[in-house]
């Protein structure tokens, strides 16, 4: 299950950072950015990308995954 592991992760997060507060790998994350599931990151005055910590919060409250034949049967 995806969910962040610290109680309050910095403001903008890099994509490693990111996969390690939700667990995932770096992979999934990129998967999940096209999926739409997650939000793109913004780039920052480095020019490297970066997601906001409270984008993806909102991005992941919002998000309801599909049934399974496990969640239908109950």
């Amino acid at each position: 299950m995806i969910g962040p592991r610290r109680e309050k992760p910095p403001p903008f997060v890099s994509r490693i950072e990111l996969a390690r507060e939700l667990s995932i790998s770096e992979n999934s994350v990129e998967e999940l950015v096209r999926q739409g599931i997650l939000p793109i990151p913004t780039k920052q005055s480095s020019g490297r990308p970066r997601w906001s910590w409270r984008a993806v919060e909102i991005a992941l409250a919002m998000f309801e995954p599909a049934p399974t034949a496990r969640t239908m049967n109950r």
